[in-house]
């Protein structure tokens, strides 16, 4: 479950009502609030939706439906708040279908190889999805691919 959860109580909520993981956006900018959430639950329940924008060469977080861009560098947030769980967008790919930014999730893997990524934005095709495995990345978002019937649902049962 995602979309507008900015509060410790409506995580309890969501979670008392069986939800079983929940991503935050906007608000884990705060970075108070993203480490109470890691310190208060399951951190494996816990995804971090991480939107980023490169701005004077470093890919920092935006907020509010990608509107505002802060200077939080992503490879900081993710030193410093120790998420497990990421899925990150990269803005300028999201529905472009020109290809993930495998240089991205290749560099946040390196970096961390702890942590699990969902890859978002810019899958074009299976070589896409293939790739994105090939460098440990285990799970993407796929849209506008399905949407245009680049790649088939059948297709992607079959990928390992």
């Amino acid at each position: 479950m995602g979309g507008g959860i900015r509060s410790i109580d409506s995580i309890t909520e969501a979670f008392d009502l069986g939800i079983n993981k929940i991503i935050l956006g906007t608000s884990i900018l705060n970075k108070e609030f993203a480490r109470e959430v890691m310190q208060r639950f399951d951190p494996n329940k816990i995804i971090f939706g991480l939107d980023v924008e490169l701005k004077n060469n470093i890919f920092c977080l935006a907020s509010h439906g990608w509107n505002e861009v802060s200077d939080i560098d992503i490879f900081d947030f993710v030193d410093e708040i120790k998420p497990v769980h990421v899925l990150v967008t990269d803005i300028s790919k999201d529905g472009m279908m020109s290809g993930p930014n495998y240089e991205l999730y290749s560099f946040l893997k390196s970096k961390f190889p702890h942590l699990k990524i969902i890859a978002s934005g810019g899958i074009r095709d299976i070589n896409d999805i293939q790739k994105l495995i090939s460098i440990k990345i285990e799970h993407a978002v796929i849209g506008k691919a399905i949407y245009e019937e680049k790649i088939e649902l059948m297709e992607l049962l079959n990928v390992n």
